[in-house]
């Protein structure tokens, strides 16, 4: 695999390019005061104005996110065909969206390790439409181990997930892993 050096920074987001596969990488960030939390294996997933939490962390906010729509629209650029999509991370649906938004698009997978992210989707329009796109399957699993395992061949993987520190992420940020993509 050859490093693009190609580095894109928006609203607190961090982002590269690696062999063709597109990053992203959430800094660690608490914002606010307390509020309800829903447990989950993964983390307490919270949901306040508009914005989605994963342990005090900020993963999306909204609707209105630039760095995950320019990461779609960054790896679409690069098709001239018809392609099958693979999104790692649902998060507030804003990536899915608008993966789903370029008519090229036949088929999108999104893999979601947190069920409880998938729970709270209705609080975001990009996830409710996109979640009720035909085009798209939603898969709960950990990406990691789904890639291993699928028989599918994806013309686009993109990363939308946590910070490489957080251990159910870390396995997206190996040799290994971006050896079978």
């Amino acid at each position: 695999f050859s490093f693009l050096s190609a580095y894109i920074m928006c609203k607190r987001k961090f982002h590269w390019i690696y062999g063709g596969i597109f990053i992203m990488i959430f800094p660690f960030l608490t914002l606010g005061t307390e509020t309800t939390l829903i447990p989950s294996n993964f983390g307490e997933v919270e949901v306040r104005d508009n914005t989605l939490f994963i342990n005090g962390r900020l993963q999306c906010v909204g609707d209105t996110s630039f760095g995950e729509i320019e990461i779609a629209k960054l790896a679409l650029d690069n098709f001239n065909k018809e392609v099958n999509v693979l999104v790692v991370g649902l998060g507030c649906g804003l990536t899915s969206k608008a993966v789903l938004d370029d008519p090229s698009v036949i088929s999108l997978d999104i893999v979601e390790i947190n069920s409880k992210v998938v729970d709270v989707s209705n609080y975001f329009n990009s996830s409710r439409i996109s979640l009720n796109d035909p085009r798209t399957t939603l898969i709960i699993d950990d990406a990691a181990q789904y890639i291993k395992q699928t028989d599918k061949k994806y013309d686009i993987i993109i990363i939308d997930a946590e910070n490489p520190t957080i251990i159910h992420s870390s396995p997206l940020y190996t040799v290994e892993y971006f050896k079978l993509i």
